[in-house]
């Protein structure tokens, strides 16, 4: 995993330089496929600090041997990663392991786990988390945690959306002020015919640093 800088508007680009440190837990989760690819960037319009966020397959050896196998194009993420760096130079992105549900085979990504943020420098992912392993994406949460902008520490996962069949898909998360943000995603809702319909929904997430945040949920589809 890489980035590239621009100084020139996107005319060109510099060296690619890596995320990972060679032989790092996250260079290691890398490897055999074992990511369905980048899932966003952000940057601290304050402080020019960096960040890459993505999703990655982990067994005891990284990605490579975990068990079921799956087809390269469907990567289910059981880790989220996020790297940050003060300007892309070379060696100095580190990384932060910002959920870990490999233990159990829960799936944390189906796609991409975005991050944002905030005008204080607060850092938040998001993700859709599955209650069963691959192959079974079905009944899946909407869950945020944040951290300091140095990526000391992560919280304890925030209820978006709580696990329901037939589950929650697609995420993405935008911040504001300290603890504000809103989070869409698609919403399934059982169907006739035993396929279910998805709708675009939005949630307004108010407090989000403290012990008892409140979510506001509205569907944007009817």
């Amino acid at each position: 995993m890489y980035v590239e800088t621009s100084t020139d508007g996107g005319a060109s680009f510099g060296a690619p330089v890596p995320l990972t440190l060679l032989g790092s837990a996250a260079f290691l989760d890398l490897q055999c496929g074992g990511t369905g690819g980048h899932s966003g960037s952000a940057v601290n319009q304050k402080t020019g600090r960096l960040y890459a966020f993505w999703g990655t397959r982990h067994a005891a050896l990284g990605s490579c041997g975990a068990e079921p196998p799956q087809p390269v194009t469907i990567v289910a993420p059981t880790r989220i990663w996020v790297a940050t760096s003060p300007d892309d130079n070379p060696g100095s992105w580190t990384d932060s392991l910002a959920v870990d549900d490999s233990a159990h085979g829960n799936i944390v990504g189906m796609q991409v786990s975005p991050g944002a943020i905030d005008t204080a420098g607060n850092v938040y992912v998001v993700y859709p988390e599955s209650p069963r392993p691959f192959p079974d994406f079905t009944g899946a949460a909407v869950k945020v945690r944040w951290a300091p902008a140095d990526l000391s520490h992560w919280s304890p996962p925030i209820t978006v959306a709580p696990t329901g069949e037939p589950g929650n898909v697609l995420t993405d998360i935008v911040a504001g002020d300290p603890g504000q943000l809103d989070v869409a995603w698609f919403a399934g809702a059982p169907a006739a015919g035993g396929r279910p319909e998805w709708y675009l929904t939005v949630a307004h997430v108010v407090g989000a640093l403290g012990a008892k945040p409140t979510v506001a949920v509205q569907r944007v589809q009817s």
